[in-house]
């Protein structure tokens, strides 16, 4: 008895629309894997608020305060690029998840961007974006038309919005556009471990697996 005690408390940390972050909130970060994969943790600190950026390096990283402030201004100089966000992302996913999954993150996310070509993925790295967007595995054969493969996988609910769609200049296999109805599938469109890529649209992407 007679003792000093100390305590020490910091201040909520919130976001630019003043919202804490926390578990209640929607949209939560956790450290396990089993409630936030490596992508979505990536993928949560490249969708920081530009006005966010500075709290966060101060806050989560170990870079010198003039390093943080040559990142911030190098970053506004061409903001929609992100530069400050995907060096935050790849800092605190490789600290917490380790170097490896972190550029597998990384580079799972520049494929869905349209910053990698999906032919340099190797199938661990395909495995992982099979676990982030719509994915099915099919026994058909690899000869098989287009359209069975886009309904199979939901980007089309028939043969006949996949013709549709194809018509419209709105699908992609593996990053190049399909322009005739009447594609056929070869052998030569697989990617490591048997994987094709769809997209139907801008921003719909599917991946499907064929069997052995």
């Amino acid at each position: 008895s007679g003792g000093q005690c100390y305590g020490i408390t910091f201040p909520l940390l919130l976001n630019a629309q003043g919202q804490k972050f926390g578990k209640s909130e929607s949209g939560a970060v956790y450290l396990s894997t089993h409630r936030t994969s490596i992508y979505k943790f990536y993928q949560f600190w490249i969708n920081v608020d530009d006005s966010d950026l500075e709290k966060l390096y101060k806050l989560f990283t170990f870079m010198e305060l003039d390093e943080i402030s040559a990142i911030i201004e190098d970053h506004n100089k061409n903001p929609h690029l992100r530069v400050a966000q995907k060096k935050l992302a790849l800092d605190l996913t490789c600290r917490v998840h380790g170097e490896d999954a972190a550029k597998r993150a990384k580079d799972a996310s520049a494929i869905l961007f349209g910053e990698m070509d999906i032919r340099e993925a190797d199938a661990e790295l395909l495995g992982t974006l099979s676990a982030e967007i719509p994915f099915a595995e099919t026994g058909l054969a690899i000869g098989g038309p287009i359209t069975d493969l886009l309904v199979l996988s939901g980007g089309c609910a028939s043969k006949g919005e996949a013709k549709r769609k194809i018509k419209e200049g709105g699908v992609y296999l593996n990053g190049d556009k399909v322009t005739e109805e009447t594609r056929q599938l070869s052998s030569e469109d697989l990617l490591s471990g048997g994987y094709v890529q769809l997209r139907v649209g801008k921003k719909d992407f599917r991946l499907v697996k064929f069997g052995d």
